[in-house]
């Protein structure tokens, strides 16, 4: 499961390097040159600040790190959220289901000022988790969206 996360990873970061590759490739060919000019950087001027950065969980990948071994989950989080050792990250968004199975509003209350029925969230897909471990980290940025509108507030009376 390990090997298989990793190298579902280190596929992603491939395909990310080369579509960087022949994107400056592209552009390198599409520009023309420029006489040389001078520039002076002064990396004590801020112009502005970073909250941190961060990766989103949409789609369920949680869910298979959660299912892993002890050891795969700690070598996973340790490369996701420690500064030492790993990415450092610092903000976690999530994906909020809308699809009816899983959102927390499926059916309409009847009109824009009844009160909503609410139910429990169904599956996180393991984003809790992550983000329960994410918080062990020191993470305190969490984000998190609908992919869409419950069905019953579109035309097309589907949420997808």
């Amino acid at each position: 499961m390990f090997h298989t996360t990793m190298h579902k990873i280190g596929s992603v970061l491939l395909v990310a390097l080369l579509i960087t590759t022949i994107t400056i490739s592209f552009f390198a060919a599409t520009h023309s040159a420029h006489a040389a000019s001078s520039i002076t950087i002064n990396g004590a001027t801020k112009y502005q600040t970073m909250d941190g950065f961060g990766f989103s969980d949409a789609f369920g990948p949680a869910s298979t790190l959660q299912s892993s071994s002890a050891t795969e989950q700690q070598q996973i989080l340790d490369l996701l959220y420690s500064p030492t050792t790993g990415a450092g990250f610092t903000i976690l968004r999530n994906l909020f289901p809308s699809d009816a199975a899983n959102t927390i509003e499926p059916t309409s209350p009847g009109s824009p000022t009844a009160p909503p029925i609410y139910v429990p969230l169904g599956s996180s897909e393991g984003q809790i988790w992550l983000a329960q471990q994410g918080q062990k980290y020191g993470v305190k940025q969490f984000y998190g969206d609908a992919w869409s509108a419950p069905g019953y507030m579109k035309t097309n009376g589907d949420e997808s």
